[in-house]
């Protein structure tokens, strides 16, 4: 009998308070003596060791939430949008750098950066767009793409961040996805964009604006905002804090990227609470490497300008040969294999290691510095009253939360893993689920049933393990989804664009570990048609993968498979495929101890009403025996971190109510910032070295918004922000959200059909994009994808198929715009892409409560102060940095240093150059930092916290020590959901925790569930409830879903029927639902939650999300193949899964001209890292009874020759851009890390 049952540790709780009571009321001195022996024993015991090792982490964690609850509470009632709140940062410090562009020196002070907004939002508003009204912003990293996108939400003009690596199909979906009534984007990306409505996917009048340059089809805003008015737009009236501010996409776990609605409240709560979190102050400089179509730029990073003021350092892409000096860094994915060398390497006191979605409610942060941690839970039962995340057991093949018998999902416990959720109340902003612009999409994000009947979760879809101290590591994503490069990848999209080639009978894909990188590669395993050319079948497929994919997303390996193994259902068995990758060659007697527990407290009642000494004797003999218990022991080693996540909670819980109760959208509340110090530098792109303090981004907010207003655009209008990170891109967002314009963040990577969905998901009225990402809006124009009259603008530059806002709005007033009645805190602020389970990307609903939530809640788990300047190198149409790195300015008013995309060689020099504090991070940035050779810069750097998601445990320390890290906060969260975790103690490897006691499950709205291996689904009990994983279990992560509570709401997808598909019901009780994660957790222990896999049809491959959905669907067309099917693989030690792709060609096809057209298609319509790796040759892709293709299977055996049953597989050559025989000697180099150009 060493461990404790969980049903009766609250009386273990009860016993410890009713002995403290006795000798408060003067009790004889032995009974002093009897319960200072029985706390002693009880702390000599596992659980009071773990306890007391915590207990500093988690009342940190408490007075963080604490403070963060304060702030949005005060945030809620004043209700005001973020650009206000970013107004306030502004008119404190107006004189302040807010930005600097590395690669440019381009530079801008709050007040500089203010006016740019504000001339956005007039240009846009003098064309007509309105409050609600959706402009993409298809924009690498720069000030312009801030400035847009707050100058937009001063106007209410909602900015969607479209993935700047995404082509043809993702790129069209995720401008049409949102309705996007114009695209901003850049020279470079312009051409994507032209490309994708020229093949149709885009409408060809679809308005492209770029940001600055002279180009043919699009219009340069630099010229037209140059006569535009630089004053303060009217207030929107419609807009408030709970108003949309933009989209931001997440993949999720399958299909198209899915536009998450990111409200003025999320994004807040999310930019300050992450800065809080990190320890971001006014003075630091905020480095961001990462592209601010992720939210972890967008919200986490450029969110310091609004939460603390700090200066943003802004780089286009990550460089680690030019990124220190910086003391905090925070983001998601540092591995903890690396952890100790990045931060003693290169400096970094801190680490802000995350976890979170863009859309979800299930974020954490890694508040101590704990190795491989993205976040904790305390392992006491009562923090589930504060910390609304759960982790649930999922079944292991299925991948669906495991159910009791009453129907109710079975969550975690310490030592286990399981899928994060969170649990959604939308009348939370720290629990609320607004989720994406599909409202279909946002149910799929959605369990209910979970905890009690009619409860609600957000479904995180990501696995995270739970340790014994509460720490939680990030694991995987659930299911048929897998991380690669960073990016979720949806195996059913990489399938669809297989399903074309006639060729293939059966395909599967599924993402499989490769050496030590961070994530899974995708690996496809393939069935052919008989006598099939084999490499015209991998020719196709390689065309394909090419034409619709991004990168990340194209199967990094292919194993021919001469019949995939099905379910009894004709399920494709992908267990097996993973487990073989690419490689060739704890109960207790339950009533026993609740009756111990019972006799102890009956025995101390009885002699507290007067009863004999010796009863009083052997009450305090059990309880000595009691504390000896293996439970005791492992609480009191996470006491600390418990009691300071609890704190934290607290804290942002007070922070919210306070909002709530201001009922204000969240640029009001970035007003106040503005107010405060409008001189302040607020958001600095490192390109350009254009920086513009809080006063001149508020004014270019105001432009935006007058603008946009004076176009017509309206609250409710969306309008699609297609554009690289820059200062626009804040000035459009938080501009147009002024007039309760939603910003639609799409991704800038997408192309053609993925492009084209996203904006008309969205519903966009209009396009802000950029000059270079112009071509490729353009191009899906021309083909019929994207409505050819949608009008398109570009932030800057001379265009012919876009209006240029700089020189439209040069004559825009930049006063704030009018008041939107219709606006507040729990308007939709903007939409943000996740491509969920299955299919296109969906726009998840961020409002304005969930907005300032993620930020402040971030903020303050990351300790982030109005000083910092955080470093945004991740997208802004990303979560996490539109949220947690944007966020900072509406959080805490601190400074954005923005980059366009991260760059591993002047990462360093631009932390040095800018003065950054805090940055953030997904776990390949820091595998591309520590490939680098040593330079003096990388302790130079004043970098103290870094924050995200995805460090692996083999680096974590390695990472952290070398680069001189003081924290780390590894992050668990989603766009859409409310499974959010942060590993707030520095835990190796973990993403957050979740406490042991279950008591706390109340406070910790998160639970994992028990899986089926082979559906992915949650097994459920005789009951039809879900099993919960105990402490040392693997499941998948879900929120309880209450959307009366912001943090555990559920606001889904602008599609309620994905909505819906997020949504696990009758999980713990009939009526109840839980957000479903889709990613696979293990709970330790000591309540550490570490992620394990995506669930589901989408991966994670180069820091983004693949849908194997949108993948397949480029294959389609071809043919020649019969069946396809896409998959996450691991690819060695790299972080996430790399995409592979099984097809079943046509008997007697070519399969050297399948994989030719493959690549052809892949490399044409997808963002590089959606590219599947591999590509498997089957003779048979094995099926379900209703026909549904076994991945399980496949991705067991990944590219692994030995293992593949003689199907040939094929490898892309990423130079060559073609698939090539993965040979015994490649797959070894590959599996060994020998083979780097992956």
């Amino acid at each position: 009998l060493v461990k404790m049952d969980k049903t009766i540790r609250l009386e273990l709780f009860r016993i410890g308070l009713l002995a403290g009571a006795l000798t408060i009321v003067g009790k004889s001195s032995w009974w002093i003596v009897l319960i200072a022996f029985a706390a002693y024993r009880l702390m000599s015991t596992d659980f009071g060791q773990r306890a007391a090792k915590t207990f500093r982490r988690d009342l940190k964690g408490v007075l963080l939430l604490i403070k963060i609850k304060r702030e949005m509470r005060k945030r809620i009632n004043a209700n005001r949008p973020v650009h206000e709140i970013w107004l306030e940062r502004m008119r404190k410090e107006p004189l302040k750098e807010a930005a600097v562009e590395v690669e440019t020196g381009r530079s801008v002070t709050y007040r500089e950066l203010n006016e740019l907004m504000n001339k956005y939002a007039k240009y846009f508003s003098a064309h007509g767009y309105k409050h609600g009204d959706v402009v993409a912003l298809f924009m690498e990293n720069n000030i312009d793409f801030i400035a847009a996108w707050f100058g937009l939400s001063k106007i209410g003009v909602i900015s969607a961040f479209i993935n700047t690596n995404l082509k043809l199909e993702p790129l069209a979906h995720s401008i049409n996805v949102s309705k996007c009534k114009s695209v901003i984007t850049t020279t470079t990306l312009l051409p994507t964009l032209e490309k994708a409505k020229a093949e149709g996917v885009i409408a060809k009048d679809l308005k492209v604006f770029v940001d600055s340059g002279d180009a043919e089809a699009a219009e340069n805003l630099q010229c037209s905002l140059l006569t535009t008015s630089d004053a303060e737009p009217p207030n929107c009236p419609e807009l408030d804090f709970q108003s949309v501010l933009c989209y931001i996409y997440t993949s999720g776990t399958t299909g198209f990227p899915k536009p998450s609605v990111i409200k003025h409240c999320r994004y807040y709560w999310a930019a300050a609470s992450s800065s809080e979190g990190f320890g971001v102050q006014r003075k630091d400089r905020i480095y961001i490497t990462m592209p601010f179509y992720h939210s972890a730029a967008s919200m986490l990073g450029i969110g310091t300008l609004l939460s603390k003021g700090s200066t943003v350092v802004i780089r286009k892409k990550f460089s680690a040969s030019n990124f220190w000096k910086i003391r905090t860094m925070f983001g998601n994915g540092l591995r903890r294999e690396i952890w100790e060398e990045f931060t003693s390497r290169f400096g970094i006191t801190r680490v802000g290691e995350l976890y979170g979605a863009t859309e979800g409610n299930s974020n954490l942060a890694n508040l101590d510095n704990h190795v491989g941690s993205c976040g904790f839970f305390p392992i006491y039962p009562f923090a589930s009253l504060f910390y609304p995340i759960r982790i649930m057991k999922v079944d292991e093949e299925t991948g669906e939360l495991l159910r009791d018998k009453k129907g109710l999902a079975m969550p975690c416990h310490p030592g286990e893993s399981g899928e994060m959720v969170g649990v959604i109340n939308n009348k939370d902003v720290f629990r609320r689920f607004d989720g994406y612009v599909d409202k279909g999409e946002t149910e799929k994000k959605i369990y209910r049933d979970v905890f009690s009947k009619g409860d609600m979760v957000f479904a995180s879809g990501d696995v995270l393990y739970w340790d014994e101290l509460g720490y939680l590591y990030f694991k995987d994503r659930k299911g048929d989804t897998f991380r690669w490069k960073g990016e979720n990848v949806s195996t059913m999209e990489v399938e669809g664009v297989l399903q074309p080639i006639k060729s293939i009978v059966e395909c599967t894909v599924y993402g499989v570990e490769v050496g030590k990188q961070e994530g899974r590669a995708g690996m496809a395993a393939i069935q052919m048609v008989e006598g099939v050319d084999l490499k015209e079948l991998l020719a196709e497929a390689a065309q394909r993968f090419n034409s619709h994919l991004a990168s990340y997303a194209i199967p990094l390996f292919i194993r021919i498979c001469k019949e995939i193994d099905k379910t009894g259902t004709y399920k494709l068995r992908k267990t097996d495929l993973q487990k073989d990758g690419f490689d060739l060659a704890k109960e207790m007697d339950n009533l026993l101890h609740t009756d111990l527990f019972r006799i102890g407290i009956i025995l101390l009642v009885l002699t507290v009403v007067g009863l004999p000494w010796w009863i009083s004797v052997t009450a305090s003999i059990v309880f000595y025996w009691l504390m000896r218990t293996d439970f005791a022991q492992r609480a009191r080693k996470t006491f600390k971190r418990d009691l300071t996540g609890i704190l934290m909670l607290f804290r942002i819980k007070q922070e919210t109510e306070k909002r709530v109760n201001e009922n204000r959208p969240v640029h009001e509340i970035w007003l106040e910032w503005v107010r405060e110090h409008p001189l302040k530098e607020a958001a600095v792109e490192v390109e350009t070295g254009r920086s513009l303090n809080y006063r001149d981004l508020n004014h270019l907010m105001n432009k935006y918004a007058n603008y946009f207003a004076s176009q017509g655009y309206k609250h409710g209008d969306v309008v699609a922000l297609f554009m690289e990170n820059n200062i626009d891109f804040i000035a459009i967002w938080l501009g147009l959200s002024k007039i309760g314009v939603i910003s639609a963040f799409i991704n800038s990577n997408l192309k053609l059909e993925p492009l084209a969905h996203s904006i008309n998901v969205a519903k966009c009225k209009s396009v802000i994009t950029s000059t270079t990402l112009l071509p490729t809006l353009d191009k899906a124009k021309a083909q019929g994808l994207v409505d050819g009259n949608l009008r398109t603008f570009v932030n800057t530059g001379d265009v012919e198929s876009a209006e240029n806002l700089e020189t439209i709005m040069s004559t825009t007033s930049q006063d704030e715009p009018p008041r939107c009645a219709e606006l507040n805190f729990q308007s939709v602020l903007c939409y943000i892409y996740t491509s969920g389970t299955t299919g296109a990307p969906k726009p998840a609903v961020i409002k304005h409560a969930r907005f300032y939530v993620a930020a402040k809640g971030g903020s303050e788990v990351f300790g982030i102060q109005s000083e910092d300047r955080g470093y945004v190198t991740m997208p802004f149409y990303h979560s996490a940095a539109s949220i947690l790195g944007l966020g900072m300015l509406v959080a805490k008013g601190s400074t954005v240093v923005i980059r366009k995309k991260f760059s591993a060689t002047n990462f360093w020099k631009d932390a040095i150059g800018h003065g950054c504090t805090c940055s953030q991070y997904i776990g390949e940035l820091c595998r591309y930092l520590l490939a680098q050779k040593p330079t003096p810069e990388e302790k130079q750097h004043k970098i103290r916290v870094i924050y995200g998601n995805g460090l692996r445990a083999e680096i974590w320390s390695e990472f952290q020590s070398r680069f001189g890290l003081e924290r780390i906060v590894e992050i668990y969260a989603a766009t859409e959901g409310n499974s959010n975790m942060m590993n707030i103690d520095n835990r190796v490897g973990a993403c957050g925790f979740q406490p042991i006691y279950p008591f706390l499950a109340k406070i910790f709205p998160i639970r994992l569930l028990k899986l089926d291996e082979e559906t992915g689904e949650p097994i459920r009990d005789k009951n039809g409830f879900a099993v919960a994983c105990k402490p040392g279990e693997s499941g998948e992560v879900v929120g309880i879903i209450n959307n009366k509570d912001i943090i555990q709401r559920f606001d889904g997808y602008v599609d309620k029927g994905d909505t819906s598909k997020k949504i696990y019901r009758d999980v713990f009780k009939k009526g109840d639902q839980v957000f479903a994660s889709g990613d696979v957790m293990y709970w330790d222990e000591l309540g550490y939650l570490y992620f394990k896999d995506r669930k589901g049809d989408t991966f994670r491959w180069k820091g983004e999300n693949v849908s194997t959905m949108e993948v397949e669907g480029v294959l389609q067309p071809i043919k020649s193949i019969v069946e396809c099917t896409v998959y996450g693989v691991e690819v060695g030690k790299l972080e996430g899964r790399a995409g592979m792709t099984a097809l079943q060609a046509v008997d007697g096809a070519n399969i050297e001209t399948i994989l030719e057209e493959a690549a052809q298609r892949f490399t044409t319509n997808l963002a590089p890292y959606a590219i599947p790796l591999f590509v498997r040759i089957c003779k048979e892709v094995d099926k379900t009874g209703t026909y549904k293709l076994r991945k399980t299977d496949l991705q067991k055996a990944g590219f692994d020759l030995a293992k593949v049953n003689n199907d040939p597989i094929y490898f892309f050559d990423s130079s060559a851009k073609k698939y090539v025989p993965l040979t015994l000697d490649l797959q070894r180099k590959i599996d060994s890390g020998e083979y780097s150009r992956i």
